[in-house]
Order: C-alpha cells, then sequence, then structure tokens
C-alpha cells in the first residue's frame, strides 16, 4: 500500500487474477474497440498503467507522472518493473495539465487519471478547463477515463465536457462520440488478457475462473446502487447528477467544498 503526502494511494499488485476492484483498468476492453496510442496522467506505483500497456491492442503507452520517486519505486517492484523495459512504454516525469498543453501534436485514443476528488490541487484536473483541454487531445472516437470517487460534481463537469458518457462504479466515460459499449467484446479481450507472457485470468485455474466470471458480471448491474461495481449509461447519469454545479478552475470545484456541500444538503 502506498501513502502519498498522507493520504492512501494505491496498492502495487501484479494484475494477476483481480478481483472485481482491481478490474477496473481493464475496463477500456469494454469501452474502445481498438486502442493504441494510451497517455496515463499519473504514474503513482504503476500498476493501472501496466495492466493497461498489455492491453492486446496497445502500441503505444505514455504515461506522466509528477514525482520522479515513483520510477524508483517501480524499478524496484518486480510485480511491475517490467514498464521500464516494455519497447511501448514512454515516462515522462512532469506535470500532466503542463503536459498536455506543452504538446499540441500528441492525440491518443484513451486517456486516463485517477485522483481523489477533495485532494489538494485535485481541481487541476478535475475541471471543465482541464476536460476541455483534455477533449482536444484525443483522436476522433477517443476517451477520456477518470475517477470521480463518489462527487456528483466530478460528473456533472464531465457531463457539460462530453456528449456521450458512462460510469463504471467509480470511474466515468467520456467521448465526442458514441461510446462501443461491447460486453462481448469485453469477454474476448479478457478471456485472452496476458502481463508478462502470463494469463491475467487464468482459466486452467478454480481462482481464475472465478475471477473472470465476476468480472463479466458487471453487464448484469446497471444501477444497482452506490458502490465499486455497477454501471450507469448516460441518461441515467443526466437524470442523476446534471443538475449539480460544475468544477471551474476558479471555483476549485469540491477540493475544499466536501464538508459544505454535505451540510448544505
Amino acid at each position: 500500500m502506498l501513502i502519498d503526502n498522507g493520504v492512501y494511494d494505491s496498492i502495487i499488485h501484479n494484475g494477476l487474477n483481480p478481483t472485481t476492484e482491481h478490474v477496473r483498468p481493464y475496463w477500456l476492453g469494454a469501452v474502445h474497440a481498438a486502442p493504441r496510442d494510451v497517455l496515463v496522467i499519473g504514474l503513482a506505483s504503476g500498476t493501472w498503467t501496466h495492466v493497461m500497456a498489455n492491453h492486446p491492442t496497445v502500441q503505444t503507452m505514455t504515461a506522466v507522472e509528477i514525482s520522479a520517486g515513483y520510477l524508483d519505486l517501480v524499478a524496484s517492484r518486480p510485480e511491475v518493473s517490467s514498464l521500464l523495459r516494455d519497447p511501448r512504454v514512454t515516462l515522462e516525469v512532469d506535470d500532466g495539465r503542463r503536459w498536455l498543453r506543452n504538446h499540441p501534436e500528441r492525440r491518443f485514443d484513451v486517456i486516463m487519471w485517477n485522483t481523489y476528488h477533495w485532494r489538494e490541487m485535485s481541481t487541476g484536473i478535475l475541471s471543465i478547463e482541464f476536460l476541455d483541454l483534455v477533449k482536444s487531445r484525443l483522436k476522433p472516437g477517443g476517451i477520456a477515463m477518470w475517477n470521480t470517487t463518489g462527487s456528483g460534481r466530478v460528473v456533472a463537469t464531465g457531463l457539460r465536457a462530453f456528449p456521450r458518457m458512462v460510469k463504471f462504479g467509480g470511474f466515468v466515460i467520456g467521448s465526442m462520440a458514441p461510446i462501443d459499449l461491447d460486453w462481448d467484446r469485453w469477454a474476448s479481450v479478457l478471456a485472452g488478457y496476458r502481463i508478462d507472457g502470463r494469463p491475467a485470468f487464468d482459466q486452467s485455474t478454480p481462482e481464475g475462473v472465478a475471477a473472470l466470471r465476476d468480472a463479466l458480471a458487471l453487464r448484469d448491474r446497471q444501477g444497482t446502487g452506490f458502490g465499486s461495481y455497477y454501471w450507469l449509461d448516460h441518461a441515467q447519469l443526466t437524470a442523476t447528477h446534471a443538475h449539480e454545479a460544475i468544477i471551474t478552475d476558479d471555483n476549485l470545484g469540491r477540493e475544499y467544498r466536501r464538508w459544505q456541500d454535505r451540510f448544505r444538503r
């Protein structure tokens, strides 16, 4: 488990036989038919980048991390250290928003980032201004994936930025085009998913069979309640969150308003 600046950050694992909680980076296969060029803002432990870099159609993975110390951590952990030897992966030490601004020529099929909405400086990668920047760096049909950590204002901001959205647990996926949600394709991708040459869902073991079964159960859990393992379509998200105030660079969104919002309701 990693603690960054006094806040829980992530758990290092090798991505094999993932639980339903760890299956989130694999959702890429459910919402994009053939992602080739992927940008991850925030490497941290490298676990999610490791999983997504091994998606069967990914050709290039760029990961931008503001803290150089994480690269040393990744190098020291055998679960994820192969990232540093993967020819498809480029690691950049920089602020993610600044990197996007300084590379207007780059375009991606997928841009993914992860933060807590109440964390210091989170507005910088949750605001409508940041989402507009992300949109400008997506290829046609590209998707953005980011964590809401339960914030309705994060969802509302995404709805303002993207005409198409779907939500898996705490994560939202936004796109300027219809989202290609295909459960059969996802099942096929997961069954054949390999990380460092080993099956992520090893169908020769009871644990691997159970992990794949549990992952695929998501398709039958549409809008079933609050939690980490259900999904909502665009209409459901709009009905639930479109009335909420959006996050801007100026209002700091919910970065400092968690308790105020709670008492105001």
